[in-house]
């Protein structure tokens, strides 16, 4: 009599029958992607599993290519998912230009990276406060689309991007980098 394959077990996943999922550092090139892919292979077909990504454009087209590499394909998930390129676009390339804001409670000690920081914004022609609705459409996005398709959790790796969302939407984040 054959044994049957037991399904790989997480705390934190499987409390969860609705999952959105990141890819970049998350379910592929990450250091618990191994983990996250065995997990998917065992409960896709169980699961009400998405593919939600800030990928846009040209990295959005290969995703079922880059996942593939991995040994997963694109329908074992339910969607895919990723954020607009207009806004995301222009944060992103923002963020590359002057960096990481530095958060207020740090202030005081890098004063002078976040006047450099500062700098930077009005160099690039941008307020502070057009960063901060930016950041914010940007950071909440993962969370509202998760909730807007009935996920209760997102599994990312990038939490400053991403928990806030997650939090105002009521949708779990989970630590893709502490699985």
């Amino acid at each position: 009599m054959e044994q049957e394959k037991k399904h790989t077990w997480h705390p934190k996943l499987n409390a969860h029958r609705a999952i959105g999922i990141d890819i970049d550092s998350t379910l592929i090139d990450g250091p618990c992607s191994r983990r996250l892919q065995e997990w998917v292979w065992d409960h896709y077909q169980e699961l009400d599993l998405h593919l939600v990504t800030f990928r846009y454009g040209a990295d959005f087209q290969y995703v079922a290519q880059d996942i593939g590499e991995h040994g997963l394909k694109l329908d074992m998930f339910k969607g895919l998912h990723g954020i607009d390129q207009d806004f995301a676009e222009l944060f992103w390339q923002l963020r590359l230009k002057v960096g990481d804001r530095v958060p207020e409670s740090e202030e005081k000690r890098l004063q002078h990276l976040r006047r450099k920081w500062l700098r930077g914004l009005t160099h690039h022609k941008t307020t502070e406060e057009e960063y901060e609705r930016l950041f914010s459409t940007v950071a909440h996005w993962k969370g509202a689309k998760c909730k807007e398709l009935g996920l209760t959790a997102l599994i990312d790796d990038l939490g400053e991007y991403v928990r806030p969302g997650c939090d105002v939407h009521g949708v779990e984040w989970i630590d893709a980098l502490n699985l």
